[in-house]
């Protein structure tokens, strides 16, 4: 059973790889152009603006 420590470094360890790929991801191109077109189609529901993004 791991030690009270090596599971409190697992979790910061999770922690920040999660906080990277967060970042990897919201700073992406595709991204950026999801959230422009959902500007751009307020009224739409997220369904049917996927389809436009895709």
């Amino acid at each position: 059973m791991p030690s009270k420590a090596d599971v409190k470094a697992w979790k910061a360890q999770l922690v920040a790889q999660a906080e990277q790929q967060i970042l990897k991801l919201t700073d992406s191109d595709r991204f950026k152009q999801y959230l422009n077109t959902l500007a751009k189609f307020h009224h739409y529901s997220a369904r049917n603006i996927e389809s436009r993004v895709l």
